[in-house]
């Protein structure tokens, strides 16, 4: 059969292989007969039949290929024989062949360890021994089963050939038949010539056995019989010819059929069972792995026991984790692979138990991988809601609470080995129903409080017991001298772990095995070292060798499949193997298989399964083990480098596709080139199926190896492999090996490519893992990096520009292509974001001295960042709702908070782990509420809207209690820490002071002047004027001045604690006895009892710089800046910061030129101080509103309720790189000549001032005064006229190439601001709108400008309660307005008729624009309804609605036709551009901009937008004739479409839902990944 298994080798293996890798299966075939001169008389039968066993469990598709020729076969002597027949076989020989008898007796040795004892065959034979042997034996057996000595089936051990075994065994046994094949060879020839032909003529009871075989097989299974037919001179040699020989090729081609078919059978048949996704596998690998290590005996049952009591004693309360600890090698894996069964039996069946092997699967292996699973399967199993997408640590924690809260269920998680992942994501401190049990070794106990469950070693009599366990349950025993140097070995103490390799050595002593010869290994490096030095000596040490060096250096493991792939690329490994004979072929050139099952039978024991990259992969079960291997076979770094480029060449497919590797071999004189075989690794195997194998091993082995130009050029600079990176394991694994290889790469250009990635993790593009969608990847790196290019020419980043603008370029799909960088580039001022809580921020808090963050949030959560890197330090788990107030104290060492469940807690920030707890906390007033401690006197206070409490920090008891006056409660209070003085102001005016000690009255007086203006909303205090600045919500700006007459040398410094954002500070000289300081009465000074500012509208909050000379006050849409002293506040700059909408927060920077401002807007303003404060930068962001904005140094940290992520920005980026200056003003107010060459905005929102800025020059060219506001702008681009409509009713109009030729339209007759411009497309007329009122003026040119005359239609809307919110102007004076209440109208001027369109509801009109042949109108609402208008008709033909998911803000914000009015491209407030098909309404593409667009105008391929945040967009749209119906115009982004369209049917109209399009944009990436991952085997194996 040698020319059959050498085509199936060349020809149909390769075949099936590709098939399976397009279907995510890995294909290996295990023919152990290839590649081996003769396996007769190897005594390899147990390992042929476990091999097909394993086929058998492991495949998915075909398991067992059988060739049936003429031949039966050899029969090998057995390795063991019972006793009994032993005896009955050789009473036979002594009586018909003493000579065999003698040899028998020779070879065969009592082995009487076994029970019963056995006689085993002693190999190697001496040459031609076993011919005689075997035969004798066939003799004796006859004549014993003649006398009734033994039975056919004892006496068919000695006919029945290996081959007809493994037939029986895997086609005759009572398992399924399953996926397997039979194929029978006939010939032409009789029988005596083809076994002439096939090589020695076989006895006559070989072929009887044989022609009974194929019976058998017929009879039990006809349906896998295949007929093979080949000519008579089909001899090996025909396998060379050219072209193959036609049987040959009918045999390939039937097993490819066959092979295939079964693969698909049984893939369609597992796709309708359930749970057959990434975390099933997850948990089953982890359950099937301690399943296994349960049958090793639990070391230490008492120890089980202790944690199962301690389990039930301490989840009804707040608890630490339960360490096992230990040295390695005690047992603690299998202690805590018992103890997941006996927590099930202790909590009773409601509990859930999570377990997890670190290190035993991909999922297990790193920490954000590991707490994603773990925090999928705690809410899955609880029926808690999805954990959302964010940092992994921070989901965890939160499912921890969430558990915690229901209470319904106990929850234990057992993780073993957590040393290797390190202790400082592990929480300090477990919720209330909640465990956790790990293990760690001697030096990780002491990360966790508590006492740790310690594995003492075992005793003698310990040892000594489960030896002769471990021999009773083996069936086996030791002779007296062998036990005894067993005991003598371990008499004084022992491990776990080399006492059970012990055992299984001592399972294999036989009994005749001379004591010399014997050892016991006392350590677990000791077996090692014996087991590799037994391996090399019976496999060769240069196999051993290589095949345990390859297996140490990957970065996750190996197949199989890949271990031969990679050893058959090994030229000393295979000059070797073929040392004393030729390779079987000529073609092909590979290890032979039975080499490896070999070697991989005695490397079992230190072997374990490790679920990676979809697969099941080989990896090292002990680290002991692992280090021996190190040292014998990779101590020199040659050798680790040498290793490192074979597997890089692997999973490169450097030899794969054909591709022949030369070789020197002792049997030739010079190289030759052979194909080796080996799997191809293609980047993709499919369209939605990546080669993840090839994506996690290569860019480790390229780095490893010293490849690093082809680590930069092939990986870390190729676009395709980024992409297929990202969509397969996500941007945070792809940022893994970014930063793994800048570990070794000092690269400038890499660092920045790897922070642009980061910057994809986006909540509305990836999913939980981020993943996204390769249009995503492709248009947000080209966006980031391209404004880069310029500062690195011809390097990585313009390498990776460029194939992304090919690869946009050749989309097959329509897509927009950017042309210039519009988003934030990895360098610019965002610097982190920081994955924050599911619900949002709700306090923020940095510690005095800026090296700590703390954010509480509604879940009760708290995290404390290091400011350092702002890594994740701890996340204080104690409270069960909203956290209302932080405060750091002990420099910075401890904090203390206070929450809606009433409670007061205290924290260690150097442990994480709960100080106190204080119950019964007065909840407070919203708006008012706020925490002091008093470090010297160890005393916190807590300040709500109607009381102040006191309590001691030592022991948590109550120091005093002040309650508010019954009539009008308290307007502020405050604390003076050194003076013991506790402040409270009243509705009325009247100050209090109290003893902060004891709470007892100690003054009161009436304060002058005070309005009854509401209540407190903030407040701040000015430490070194001893003075608190409170705001109320009536628009009052109080500041109040203290003072303590007690002596001159001793200032008063007081805490303020007001406002829910006020700002808390303390500080002074020591303190004085209180008998001293009640002698001296403290007083309200009688100089300036209090300083008043009004201001127009309430204040929301108050804002010092860290010196106290600046005070920001924000009320209304404005922030307004202060300098106090003494006399007053004093207004630093000539007018407030305005804003588009009510200001949030504020923060001044410590050199107090710089102010921090954020508002409704979503985004921060950064605003620069002098006579004017002018806008320097606008920092943009996707999400709801920064409502909390807090100095960290020199970094700015912005936060919100709404947002699950924190911002730190860094204020030095330089805003002058950006094309376009920031611009606060709407899209009315902007303006965008054509082709994007001149850029006109206000310079502020109530600007006198219009700056003209050249886009190509990147400066400005003019300021044009306005002399009023600008409400609306509009540009004619043909004439190159900008037309600016004011506050006052006047429309300027401005030549963009001479703007002082100014000319001017006056206000209408109603003399309102002009709310909107419009001008028609021939540019001769333009509409001014009014409120009310519209007018239409035709546009001349003149000289030297353009010249307007008197309107020539007005007309007023007469809509009560509504105003015209935006225009169009169409030809023929006919004038198209939309209304704020969501109406909308086309009037006819000449005609003076209106018609009433179809309104857009309640939501206002905030969008109108004309197609350039005025066929088409669009109208955008508040509430992102689109409409496309037929013109002629009056009525829309197209209602469209595109809404991104979990977006803060929606709406329509400015739109615009392309030049041959086919295309419509719209920009929405939920910062997406949009691309529409004007003659059927479908959405054709979606692009984030991460950006509101003020300003979108066509060009010829595309069109040109400018945003807020100061950049100019310039895209090319690219559309192909055809697109696939597969096509998702979403593209990734989380988001619902929805589409009506309108046709006619005779003379009514009827609206048609064409679509009825309601789409989530992940669809299309969930179900790709649900094809990655829902494999529930990743083999197909053929034996």
């Amino acid at each position: 059969m040698e020319a059959e298994r050498e085509a199936l080798m060349e020809s149909a293996y390769p075949e099936v292989q590709a098939f399976c890798q397009k279907h995510d299966l890995m294909f290996e075939v295990i023919d152990l007969r290839w590649g081996v001169r003769d396996v007769t008389g190897t005594g390899q039968e147990p390992l042929f039949l476990e091999e097909i066993r394993r086929c058998q469990e492991l495949s998915v598709g075909p398991s067992f290929v059988a060739l049936l020729g003429s031949r039966y076969g050899p029969c090998p002597a057995p390795a063991t024989i019972g006793e009994e027949e032993f005896e009955a076989l050789a009473a036979q020989l002594q009586q018909e062949d003493p000579q065999a008898l003698q040899m028998l007796t020779r070879r065969y040795l009592k082995d009487e360890n076994a029970a019963p004892p056995v006689y085993a065959l002693q190999r190697p034979l001496p040459h031609g021994e076993e011919q005689s042997l075997v035969p004798a034996l066939r003799r004796a057996a006859w004549e014993a089963e003649r006398k009734g000595l033994m039975g056919q089936y004892q006496r068919l051990r000695y006919h029945k050939s290996d081959t007809h075994r493994e037939i029986e065994a895997r086609l005759l046994g009572p398992e399924d038949e399953g996926a397997a094949v039979v194929f029978l060879r006939e010939t032409e020839t009789s029988l005596d010539e083809e076994g002439e032909e096939d090589g020695e003529e076989e006895e006559e009871d070989a072929r009887q056995m044989l022609e009974e075989l194929k019976g058998t097989v017929a009879s039990a299974c006809p349906g896998l019989l295949r007929v093979h037919r080949a000519p008579h001179a089909a001899a090996p040699g025909a396998l060379r010819q050219k072209p193959q020989p036609k049987h040959l090729k009918e045999l390939c081609d039937q097993f490819v059929a066959v092979a295939n078919y079964q693969a698909i059978r049984a893939l369609r048949a597992r796709e309708g069972r359930p749970g057959g996704g990434r975390l099933l596998q997850e948990l089953s690998h982890h359950a099937a792995l301690a399943q296994e290590r349960c049958r090793s005996p639990c070391w230490r049952p008492e120890l089980v026991d202790s944690l199962c009591q301690r389990l039930r004693d301490s989840l009804p309360r707040c608890h630490p984790p339960l360490v096992v600890h230990g040295p390695p090698g005690c047992g603690k894996t299998v202690l805590l692979c018992h103890l997941r069964g006996a927590a099930c039996q202790a909590l009773g069946p409601e509990a859930v138990v999570v377990f997890r092997l670190l290190g035993a699967s991909q999922d297990s292996c790193g920490r954000d991988a590991l707490l994603a699973s773990l925090c999928q399967q705690v809410c899955l199993a609880l029926g808690l809601s999805p954990p959302g997408t964010g940092d992994p640590l921070l989901r965890f924690h939160h499912a921890l609470l969430s558990a915690s809260r229901q209470a319904s269920q106990p929850l234990v998680l057992i993780l073993d080995a957590t040393e290797s992942l390190g202790t400082a994501w592990l929480p300090a401190v477990c919720p209330p129903g909640v465990q956790l049990v790990v293990s760690a070794q001697d030096e990780g106990g002491s990360a966790f409080s508590g006492d740790p469950f310690v594995v003492a070693p075992l005793s003698a009599e310990e040892a000594g017991k489960a030896l002769a366990e471990s021999l009773a349950s083996a069936g086996r025993t030791l002779q007296p001298e062998q036990r005894a140097l067993f005991r003598q070995s371990f008499s004084n103490s022992g491990q776990a772990l080399p006492l059970s390799l012990a055992l299984t050595e001592a399972r294999r002593w036989a009994s005749y095995a001379p004591l010399s010869a014997l050892a016991v290994p006392l350590t677990a490096a000791e077996a090692a070292h014996r087991l590799c030095g037994r391996m090399e000596e019976a496999h060769g040490s240069v196999l051993v060798a290589n095949a345990l060096g390859y297996l140490a250096c990957t970065r996750n493991g190996l197949s199989e499949a890949e271990m031969k792939d990679v050893l058959s690329l090994d030229n000393e490994v295979l000059s070797e193997v073929y040392r004393s004979h030729p390779p079987p072929g000529k073609g092909v050139l590979r290890l032979p298989p039975l080499l490896w099952s070999r070697l991989r039978r005695d490397l079992n024991p230190e072997l374990e399964e490790k679920w990676c990259d979809g697969f099941v992969l080989m990896a090292f079960l002990h680290r002991e083990f692992s280090a021996v291997v190190e040292e014998r076979y990779l101590s020199r770094p040659e050798d680790r480098v040498r290793r490192h480029l074979l597997l890089a060449d692997f999973f490169r497919g450097t030899w794969s596709w054909g591709a022949k590797k030369p070789v020197v071999l002792p049997s030739s004189a010079k190289p030759v080139s052979v194909d080796r075989k080996v799997t191809p690794q293609p980047l993709w195997f499919s369209s939605r199926l990546p080669n993840r194998r090839k994506l996690s091993e290569q860019p480790f082995h390229l780095l490893h190896g010293g490849r690093m130009e082809e680590l930069r050029r092939d990986v870390l600079g190729n676009m395709a492999w980024i992409s297929c990176r990202v969509a397969s394991s996500g941007v945070r694994i792809l940022a893994t090996d970014f930063a793994l290889c800048l570990t070794h790469i000092f690269c400038p250009e890499l660092r920045l490519v790897r922070d642009c990635l980061l910057r994809l993790l986006d909540p509305g593009l990836d999913d939980a893992e981020g993943r996204l969608e390769p249009n995503v990847v492709y248009t947000e790196m080209l966006a980031r990096l391209e404004s880069l290019v310029p500062s690195y020419p011809g390097g990585l980043i313009a390498g990776l520009c460029q194939q992304c603008k090919s690869w946009l370029g050749s989309r097959p799909h329509p897509s927009l292509v950017p042309l210039a960088g519009f988003l934030d580039p990895p360098d610019g001022p965002l610097q982190k974001t920081l994955p924050g809580f599911p619900k949002g921020t709700s306090v923020l808090e940095a510690s005095p001295d800026h090296r700590m963050l703390l954010a509480g949030s509604s879940d009760g959560s708290i995290i404390v960042w290091d400011t350092e890197d702002f890594s994740v330090r701890h996340i204080l788990l104690g409270h069960s709702a909203e956290v209302r107030c932080l405060r750091v104290f002990a420099r910075g060492t401890r904090a203390v908070s206070v929450a809606q469940d009433r409670t007061l807690r205290l924290w260690s920030l150097e442990s994480g782990r709960e100080e106190a707890v204080v119950p019964a906390v007065p909840a407070g007033d919203q708006e008012w509420c706020q925490l002091s401690v008093d470090d010297k006197h160890q005393i916190v206070y807590w300040v709500s809207g109607s009381e102040v409490e006191a309590w001691h920090l030592g022991t948590a008891a109550p120091a005093f209690r002040i309650l508010a006056e019954p009539l009008g409660g308290w307007l502020c209070a405050a604390i003076f820490v050194p003076r013991l003085v506790v402040a409270s102001v009243s509705a009325g005016g009247c100050v209090r002071l109290w003893d902060s000690l004891s709470g007892q009255l100690l003054s009161r007086q009436q304060l002058g002047g005070l309005p009854e203006d509401g209540a407190p909303t903030c407040g701040a205090l000015l430490r070194k004027m001893g003075r608190m600045v409170s705001g109320f919500s009536g628009g009052s700006l109080l500041m109040t001045a203290m003072k303590c007459f007690v002596g001159t040398n001793h200032k008063s410094v007081l805490i303020l604690v007001v406002g829910c954002m006020g700002m808390i500070s303390a500080g002074g000289a020591p303190c004085q006895p209180m008998h001293k300081f009640l002698q001296r009465s403290p007083q309200v000074s009688s100089e300036g009892n209090s300083l008043l500012e009004k201001l127009p509208e309430k204040i929301c909050f108050v804002a010092l710089s860290g010196d106290e000379s600046l005070l920001a006050a924000g009320f209304g849409r404005r922030v307004r800046i202060f300098r106090p002293d003494p006399t007053g506040f004093h207004q630093v700059l000539n007018s407030d910061l305005l804003h588009g909408e009510e200001v949030c927060a504020a923060a001044i920077a410590a050199d107090n030129t710089t102010v921090f401002t954020s508002s409704r807007s979503e985004c921060v303003w950064v605003w620069r101080l002098g006579q004017e404060g002018w806008l320097r930068d606008v920092w943009g962001d996707e999400g709801p509103p920064a409502t909390h904005l807090t100095l960290c140094g020199s970094l700015l940290v912005s936060a919100s309720p709404h947002a699950p992520y924190l911002r730190v920005w860094d204020p030095g980026d330089d805003p002058g790189r950006k094309p376009l200056p920031p611009c606060m003003a709407g899209a009315k107010c902007v303006g965008l000549s054509g082709g994007g060459k001149y850029f006109c905005f206000p310079q502020s929102l109530e600007s006198c001032e219009l700056v003209l800025w050249d886009v190509e020059e990147g400066e400005e060219r003019e300021t044009l005064d306005t002399s009023a506001a600008v409400r609306c702008l509009e540009v004619a681009p043909q004439r190159k006229l900008a037309f600016v409509g004011l506050a006052s009713g006047t429309v300027l109009v401005f030549p963009l190439d001479s703007p002082q030729d100014v000319g001017c339209i006056p206000p209408a007759e109603n003399r309102k601001p002009v709310c909107a411009l419009a001008l028609a497309r021939s540019e001769e007329q333009v509409a001014v709108a009014c409120e009310d009122l519209v007018q239409v003026l035709d546009v001349g040119w003149g000289d030297p400008g353009p010249l307007i005359d008197r309107p020539a239609f007005s007309f007023y809307t007469q809509i009560p309660g509504a105003d015209i919110s935006c225009v169009a102007l169409l030809g023929g004076y006919r004038v198209l307005y939309g209304m704020t209440d969501g109406q909308l109208f086309l009037y006819h001027c000449p005609q003076g008729q209106v018609f009433a369109l179809e309104a857009h509801g309640s939501s206002g009109v905030t969008c109108l624009q004309t197609s350039h042949g005025e066929a088409w109108a669009l109208s955008g609402a508040a509430d992102s309804l689109q409409c496309l208008w037929d013109v002629d008709r009056c009525r829309w033909e197209h209602r469209m609605s595109f809404q991104k998911e979990d977006s803060f803000s929606q709406g329509v914000l400015c739109a615009c036709f392309s030049t041959d009015d086919r295309l419509l491209f719209t920009a929405s407030l939920d910062q997406c551009v949009t691309v529409w098909d004007v003659s059927c309404g479908a959405l054709l593409a979606v692009q984030l901009v991460h950006a509101r667009v003020t300003r979108i105008v066509p060009t010829p391929d595309g069109f040109v937008a400018a945003t807020r945040l100061g950049y100019l967009i310039r895209e090319r749209f690219l559309h192909p004739p055809s697109t696939s119906s597969r096509y998702d115009p979403l593209g990734g982004i989380r988001a619902t479409c929805r589409v009506t369209s309108r046709r006619t049917g005779g003379e009514e109209d009827e609206d048609v839902a064409s679509g009825q399009l309601a789409r989530r944009g992940d669809h299309a990436t969930q179900a790709g990944h649900s094809h990655l991952n829902n494999k529930l085997s990743q083999i197909c194996r053929i034996g």
